[in-house]
């Protein structure tokens, strides 16, 4: 049936006795709707809820900075997985920081990564620029990018020297 209606249309559009918009309308195929009986109910409008990152309540001092994220690499060329305080790369959450503008051991909050200590170093982390640690590579290229405000939470205790007598 349905070759010999396009045969038809085909034959039609050769003699010039019907448009090819025309034909291809009626060789389309029908379109069912199926009308779904319940009873009425009560719309509610739904809100889109916009999550805004949340913000420590106490810190010290907060900036602006560039982070990136970076994946610990078990080459004894990059360091290895241990962080230059000794920690496990592949075990922690961390944050290679320049240490002349946050010291190594401050307590870190980055918006979509968390707390985390600063506990590593890195050669291209310079100035008001971060490099959260990933454990799988995916992950770091979904973090990409991103221009934050980063909240000091805690400085590093320091210790006190004992005085030999």
């Amino acid at each position: 049936m349905r070759r010999l209606s396009v045969l038809i249309l085909t034959v039609l559009i050769f003699l010039g006795l019907t448009g090819v918009s025309e034909a291809a309308r009626r060789l389309a195929p029908k379109r069912k709707t199926h009308i779904a009986l319940r009873k009425p109910t009560t719309r509610v409008a739904l809100r889109r809820v916009v999550k805004r990152p949340r913000v420590p309540r106490r810190y010290l001092r907060s900036f602006r900075a560039l982070v990136t994220a970076y994946v610990p690499i078990n080459t004894p060329m990059e360091g290895g997985r241990w962080t230059c305080t000794m920690r496990d790369g592949w075990k922690t959450h961390g944050i290679a920081v320049d240490p002349r503008l946050i010291p190594l051991g401050s307590l870190l909050y980055v918006p979509g990564y968390g707390r985390a200590l600063a506990d590593d170093t890195g050669g291209r982390i310079k100035g008001r620029h971060l490099d959260v640690r990933q454990h799988s590579v995916r992950s770091m290229h979904r973090w990409g990018v991103k221009h934050l405000r980063v909240y000091v939470l805690k400085h590093p205790k320091k210790k006190k020297r004992r005085i030999l007598s």
